[in-house]
């Protein structure tokens, strides 16, 4: 009866993570989303109470399956050089797009519509989600701003810092995910011998030139 109970709630996260995804939240419907999983539709009422609460739990239950990024600022702050800050950094930030999907309960494609519905809710937003959204960028943000903030010897956040820090974060996203993208792009990248390693080396390298730049600049 559980693996039954769960096996339901499962089918119901997959296929509303793709419906949502492709219809976005308002255009969805519960009703479609219960005949794609061939379930009734007092499953939803069940256990999520209503569209909102599905909408929300798709989000947070992919989430909670992926490693954290939890970024602590003492963890950079006592790093012995802007490389090797850098380096954890990614390390870190890049550790739920590094995992592999199939030692999860979930299948790759849900983390993916996850994905699509995410950047949707930029131009179609909820305010559903919000809270689920900005907690974990908080997490990476604030880190990285005291290191940048120390390395560049400003003592108080300003909005150049605020752009250097999406700007290192934003080079980490686009050369990791989406992978159908980088794989199209440059097939060899994610396939040589620990490409991770390289890869994460790399982006230490990038950042630690774009802050050098900042440094000189701010002379």
């Amino acid at each position: 009866m559980k693996n039954a109970k769960s096996n339901t709630k499962e089918r119901l996260l997959n296929h509303a993570a793709q419906i949502f995804a492709l219809k976005g939240y308002h255009q969805a419907t519960t009703r479609e989303i219960c005949k794609a999983s061939e379930i009734n539709i007092t499953a939803i009422h069940y256990y999520f109470n209503d569209k909102a609460g599905l909408y929300r739990a798709v989000i947070a239950e992919t989430f909670a399956e992926l490693p954290r990024p939890e970024i602590g600022t003492p963890v950079l702050l006592n790093c012995n050089s802007i490389h090797g800050a850098m380096v954890k950094f990614y390390t870190i930030l890049l550790r739920p797009f590094l995992a592999n999907f199939e030692e999860k309960n979930f299948p790759p494609k849900r983390f993916h519509f996850v994905h699509n519905i995410i950047t949707r809710e930029q131009f179609e937003p909820t305010g559903l989600i919000d809270d689920l959204i900005l907690i974990p960028a908080n997490a990476i943000h604030v880190p990285l701003n005291a290191i940048l903030c120390k390395y560049l010897n400003v003592q108080t956040m300003t909005d150049e810092i605020h752009r250097l820090s999406f700007t290192l974060t934003g080079i980490g996203f686009s050369l990791i995910h989406p992978r159908h993208i980088v794989n199209h792009m440059a097939p060899n990248l994610l396939a040589e011998p620990e490409w991770q390693e390289k890869m994460i080396t790399r982006l230490a390298d990038y950042a630690v030139a774009i802050i050098s730049s900042e440094a000189t600049k701010s002379q």
